[in-house]
Parts: structure tokens; sequence; C-alpha cells
């Protein structure tokens, strides 16, 4: 990942944070089914699986969060 701060991933620093607040406050079952983010190795990890590397953007979602926890049923948050 890089590790230079981009004007783009401050773009999306301020809307993940708008999208989160949201959630939080309209949506909070959605909220908490968000899964921590993904550490490098994870990302690295999935990278050898696919066989390529995945574009910056993608890294930097996920190390916000890696997906949400599975539901139990389709009127289940998350």
């Amino acid at each position: 990942m890089n590790t230079y701060i981009t004007e783009s991933t401050y773009q999306f620093e301020e809307v993940w944070h708008r999208f989160e607040s949201w959630l939080i406050r309209n949506a909070p079952g959605d909220h908490d089914a968000l899964r921590p983010g993904a550490s490098n190795a994870e990302i690295s990890n999935l990278e050898g699986k696919i066989g390529f590397s995945v574009n910056d953007d993608l890294k930097l979602l996920l190390s916000k969060h890696n997906g949400v926890t599975p539901r139990r049923s389709s009127t289940q948050a998350g």
C-alpha cells in the first residue's frame, strides 16, 4: 500500500466518515455488522490467493472494514 496520503485518500476518509456517521444514526445494526479492517498481511494473503494485486482504493476500503458479519436471516442487520 502506498505510504503517502493523496488528495483522493482525504476525500475517501471524509466520505467514509460521513457514511459511518449516517449508519450509526440510521442503521446501527448495520454499522455493528461491519467487520474490523483487514491488516496488510490479510490483504497480501488475498492478493496471493487471487493471483494479482488489488488497487490502492480497494486496499484503503478493506483497511477500514473487511466486509460484514454474515446474516443469520434476511431480516437481520448487516
